[in-house]
């Protein structure tokens, strides 16, 4: 029975990340000969990446990067363990109330090598009085519940969701261009009934 490397709920393709890697082979003076060897990553390559990426969420600026700590994955699998490695977030008033949009980045072990970049996505309405949690949030009819009892137009109500969609689209775009720039990516190319996985990689430009 095959299992599949990769374990990506969200993400938009699979970013690939501490894989394995060739090297050249050094000879007794440590120049490089023509033979190669595979190496596997390290804590060092691991601490290297978390940096990175922290870093590259900083720089789309201060406003959107925000660190949990402690938040865990909501699409956690036991053979596929994951590290939360940091957040973008963004918040807008409408009249009294609070309306913010979270997308948290993971970074999920594979299987039989490497790791993959994930997200997850949580919409907070009214200081937290509703939490849509990991991507549930889908419709407008959704926020009328919450907004029932404030007596809120539906002018109003429209753009809240307008805001929250493409508020959570910009966010994922950011994540995923950090994503991108900290990773090699693949593409799903056939799936087999027993869980094997065949992955093709996506040559960059």
């Amino acid at each position: 029975m095959g299992t599949s490397n990769f374990y990506n709920v969200n993400a938009s393709k699979i970013f690939a990340v501490l894989m394995p890697y060739e090297t050249p082979v050094l000879d007794e003076n440590f120049n490089e000969t023509d033979e190669l060897e595979t190496l596997e990553c390290d804590e060092f390559d691991l601490e290297y990446l978390i940096d990175s990426i922290i870093n590259d969420m900083r720089e789309l600026g201060d406003d959107l990067y925000y660190d949990f700590k402690d938040k865990r994955s909501l699409k956690e699998l036991r053979s596929f363990p994951s590290s939360y490695l940091g957040s973008l977030t963004k918040e807008k008033v409408f009249d009294d109330m609070n309306v913010l949009v979270y997308v948290h980045a993971f970074l999920r072990s594979g299987y039989y090598e490497g790791a993959n970049l994930d997200w997850e996505c949580d919409i907070s309405i009214d200081d937290d009085k509703e939490v849509f949690f990991d991507n549930k949030y889908d419709e407008l009819k959704d926020i009328y519940p919450i907004l029932s009892d404030k007596n809120k137009n539906t002018r109003l109500i429209e753009s809240i969701d307008n805001w929250i969609k493409e508020t959570k689209s910009s966010l994922i775009e950011k994540m995923e261009s950090v994503f991108e720039k900290n990773s090699e990516q693949y593409v799903v190319v056939a799936r087999f009934s027993n869980g094997e996985t065949i992955y093709e990689k996506i040559e960059n430009k």
